[in-house]
């Protein structure tokens, strides 16, 4: 039950956070917790990435596109990501 009012809650939020940044007209970037990231973009993240660490995220509009960004290190590289909503990989 505890899981799915956290599902409920995080996707709210989600939600809300979406419709502030469409609302705005210029690139945005906002800092997020991965707590606030939706389930599927961490899970696609730590799926291709299992051993990246100090991971941080931000929810990115540029260019009209809204997308989450992960900059983290592995291998000793600094890498970044970027991911759509629904966990997939961008280019």
């Amino acid at each position: 039950m505890k899981t799915a009012l956290r599902s409920q809650i995080t996707c709210f939020a989600f939600s809300i956070l979406l419709l502030a940044m469409q609302a705005c007209s210029q690139d945005t970037e906002i800092d997020l917790k991965e707590s606030d990231v939706p389930p599927d973009v961490v899970a696609a993240f730590k799926g291709k990435h299992p051993t990246a660490r100090n991971v941080e995220w931000e929810a990115e509009k540029k260019g009209g596109q809204f997308y989450f960004e992960a900059d983290f290190e592995e291998d000793s590289l600094e890498l970044e990501v970027k991911l759509a909503p629904d966990g997939s990989f961008l280019k």
